[in-house]
């Protein structure tokens, strides 16, 4: 039996290039996602870190919080707008 990453991995390759091939991510689309990588790597290796050097009851805390502000930001904006 494969490991799911491995399945995973191979099973959303070809999406990518198939909706190149029919017009479906623009060349603006592109570049935004090719911006955004960066940042992407460095906020999951940040993540990494302060998840191996933190105790499981303080990571827990820390998520709990931000999963609470992402929330409340999310109420709010459905509020104002």
């Amino acid at each position: 039996m494969r490991p799911p990453g491995i399945f995973a991995k191979k099973f959303h390759d070809p999406f990518p290039v198939l909706s190149g091939s029919q017009n479906l991510l623009s060349n603006e689309l592109l570049a935004r996602s090719v911006l955004i990588l960066f940042p992407l790597v460095v906020g999951v290796a940040l993540g990494h870190r302060g998840f191996v050097k933190s105790s499981p009851e303080s990571f827990r805390k820390f998520a709990i919080g931000l999963l609470i502000l992402l929330s409340l930001s999310v109420i709010l904006r459905g509020i104002l707008v």
